[in-house]
């Protein structure tokens, strides 16, 4: 499963473009007074100006064997988000991963994750350039089993790591996850940055279409999504 477009809404899209375009190098695809386009890696962030916005959370896959060298080159652009404990780096030992976090323009709590099951290895030094994709996306919930139960059912997208809980289920793969979430739960690694429900759209190449029941959300297959 392999995230192709996210769309956000956004209450200020000049500060995310330069956020984006100048901290951390990437390429602007397009822009107007409604909305702009940012390249990363495979995928595509749409930022649309709105002022419905809570903080969402997202995550960008980087090469697997430079996190070390990631790091450096965001702590010279950005703050790395810390734990209540002053951890700022994480290693998910079960999905043999390493990841850290920051906050974009508009306070989306964004993640860097080196995925060390993924041949993702590169030899060129880091840049904003080296991203490979978006791998994550935050879906928020009232009922979670309920929201991944039609994601599973109706988008045909498959359970990742087990069943989940109430509070926080994964589905997809590797390449692409959706992470459902209990509305109120706070984003990781904060302890005072809650996720809300706030209108998203996500182009999937590997799933079906979906309108997730009585939530702002809507999935689309990436064969199908207009060109």
């Amino acid at each position: 499963m392999k995230i192709r477009q996210v769309t956000f809404n956004s209450p200020n899209i000049a500060a995310q473009k330069h956020f984006f375009e100048n901290s951390l190098g990437f390429s602007l695809l397009s822009e107007n007074e409604a909305a702009i386009t940012i390249q990363a890696g495979t995928s595509q962030l749409t930022f649309l100006q709105s002022k419905d916005h809570h903080p969402y959370h997202y995550a960008f896959d980087i090469p697997q064997n430079q996190f070390a060298e990631a790091r450096q080159w965001l702590v010279e652009r950005v703050d790395i988000l810390t734990d209540y404990a002053g951890i700022s780096e994480f290693h998910f030992t079960d999905w043999n991963a390493h990841a850290l976090y920051f906050k974009d323009a508009d306070g989306n709590i964004a993640e860097f994750i080196a995925r060390h099951n993924l041949e993702t290895a590169r030899m060129m030094p880091f840049t904003g350039k080296s991203i490979i994709r978006v791998s994550e996306v935050g879906i928020v919930s009232p009922h979670v089993i309920e929201t991944v139960s039609a994601l599973r059912k109706r988008a045909c997208i498959k359970g990742w790591r087990g069943a989940g809980s109430e509070t926080f289920t994964a589905v997809g793969d590797e390449e692409g996850l959706l992470i459902v979430v209990r509305e109120g739960r706070p984003w990781r690694p904060t302890h005072d940055v809650f996720s809300m429900i706030t209108p998203l759209e996500i182009v999937i190449e590997g799933a079906e279409s979906l309108d997730i029941p009585n939530l702002p959300y809507r999935i689309l297959a990436a064969d199908k999504f207009p060109a």
